[in-house]
């Protein structure tokens, strides 16, 4: 499954992660108009919670469905961002991300 994030979001939430010391930038040799992003000793000592956190947001989310519903449920919620993002007009554009 592919799903686009607008770019604007992804600076405000780089931004965040970096105020909040989860990660740090570098430069990126290659391309300099692009840097590269790394997850600080502050987010790699929280990875376990956090995945713990998902599962368990997950798990309930899906109580009681069978896997065909899920999958349905799944479907539901692709769909309703391909709504949203096109009433919005927010569109990928050409190779963006593609990397």
């Amino acid at each position: 499954m592919n799903v686009y994030v607008h770019p604007s979001n992804i600076v405000r939430t780089v931004a965040a992660l970096e105020k909040q010391g989860m990660i740090m930038r570098s430069p990126n040799d290659k391309d300099k108009r692009t840097c590269k992003l790394y997850p600080t000793e502050r987010a790699l000592s929280v990875i376990d919670e956090v995945q713990t956190v998902c599962e368990k947001t997950e798990a309930l989310l899906l109580q009681g469905m069978s896997e065909s519903e899920q999958n349905l449920f799944m479907d539901f919620l692709i769909q309703a961002g391909r709504n949203i993002t096109s009433e919005l007009h927010i569109e990928k554009k050409g190779e963006e991300f593609n990397d």
